[in-house]
């Protein structure tokens, strides 16, 4: 699933999260929530353009980098603005975007998170990453997985996270001591 192109039933997820450390270092649109306050961009300065900030190209508005998967389960919460609090929502977002947004639980957004524009800036991401898809873009595409293979995709990620990191004794060589 992880390596395997939607062409060929998989979740193509390879082909962004490559390499030693599973990432391009590339920038993509994925259309991830918009909560928070964002970096100041737009009418409202409650935005955030991601990579357009920098490059002032229309491809690269809502696009953020592609994280690395190394010790992935232990980095949350995740997506650019840590909009979700959990991986396996973070994976189901980038299986169907629109889907994910329609499902997203807003109402238990922490009261102290300013999101009173995020629906609307949201929907501005995902237009972008729609209109991506039409012209033809290399970006992410849906994909349709069964709850087990999302299992078997959540069971392939605990397997690149070093056991280590969740182990104070084990971490305890590299820490600096208590003085």
């Amino acid at each position: 699933l992880f390596y395997t192109s939607t062409e060929q039933g998989g979740a193509d997820c390879a082909s962004c999260h490559s390499g030693d450390f599973f990432t391009d270092e590339d920038f993509h649109v994925l259309a991830v929530l918009q909560i928070g306050r964002g970096k100041g961009d737009g009418l409202t300065r409650t935005d955030d353009f991601g990579r357009f900030r920098e490059t002032r190209q229309l491809k690269d508005l809502y696009a953020f980098r592609t994280p690395s998967l190394i010790n992935v389960t232990v980095t949350g919460p995740w997506g650019h603005d840590g909009a979700y609090n959990t991986l396996e929502a973070m994976v189901r977002h980038n299986l169907n975007p629109a889907q994910a947004i329609l499902a997203y639980p807003w109402d238990e957004i922490d009261e102290y998170v300013v999101d009173d524009y995020a629906k609307v800036n949201t929907r501005k991401a995902l237009v972008r990453l729609e209109y991506n898809r039409r012209q033809g873009l290399d970006t992410i595409q849906n994909v349709d997985l069964t709850d087990d293979e999302v299992a078997d995709l959540m069971a392939f990620l605990e397997a690149l996270t070093d056991p280590c990191v969740t182990d104070e004794a084990c971490l305890a060589p590299w820490m600096p001591a208590d003085d």
